[in-house]
């Protein structure tokens, strides 16, 4: 396939390699030539395809990133505005019909997959599920990998004295911070603004740095 990937942050450099060594022909376009300096930072890797750099929402910068003549594109900088900017363009006015968009924000990501037919992919969404998933099969300690660092997960329960109170209330032990709370229910919260409440048989869910 022919693939343009918007962005070269973290995502964007590693999706990009990952797709150029199963050999598709990928391009990158960048706001900068310093984050496409990223796809010389992988050790025993030199990326083939061809690189582009400017405002990645410009009609003509993306025309001349070849956007007229790929099969599919990825957008996938650290702004989810300019993703969905740039995944509209390419649907609606290049008629690409295999576009992904990456959003971290749940509510924006249902928003516009349900009312505009995007497809988005949702980092935060899938952590969460993963960490989840994990925690209740394990009921113990767990770990996920982000970037060159891990991160550990483990449970304890909420204490009686924190029933009904905000979350941001917990003083987190030395190196950790709470992630979420695991309900009773199963489901997860996350630790957002405003605070959730903890209730009744919530586990806190703790994250730190393991290495």
């Amino acid at each position: 396939m022919n693939i343009l990937v918007v962005g070269c942050h973290r995502v964007g450099s590693n999706l990009a390699r990952a797709l150029d060594l199963a050999g598709h022909d990928v391009s990158v376009l960048a706001e900068t030539e310093q984050d496409l300096e990223r796809l010389s930072s992988f050790l025993d890797y030199e990326f083939s395809g061809m690189t582009f750099s400017g405002v990645v929402v410009d009609i003509d910068i993306l025309k001349c990133a070849g956007i007229e003549n790929v099969d599919a594109v990825a957008c996938v900088t650290s702004d989810d505005n300019i993703n969905l900017m740039v995944a509209q363009i390419a649907t609606e006015m290049f008629k690409i019909e295999d576009v992904i968009c990456r959003v971290t924000d749940p509510v924006t990501k249902e928003i516009f997959s349900q009312r505009f037919g995007l497809r988005v992919v949702c980092p935060t969404n899938l952590t969460v599920d993963a960490v989840a998933s994990s925690l209740l099969e394990e009921a113990a300690e767990d770990t996920v990998t982000f970037g060159s660092n891990t991160i550990g997960f483990d449970l304890t329960e909420a204490e009686a004295a924190l029933v009904g109170h905000p979350a941001t209330n917990v003083i987190p032990p030395a190196g950790k911070m709470l992630f979420g709370l695991l309900r009773a229910n199963q489901t997860m919260a996350l630790i957002t603004a405003p605070a959730p409440t903890i209730a009744a048989g919530d586990k806190l869910v703790w994250a730190e740095i393991s290495d």
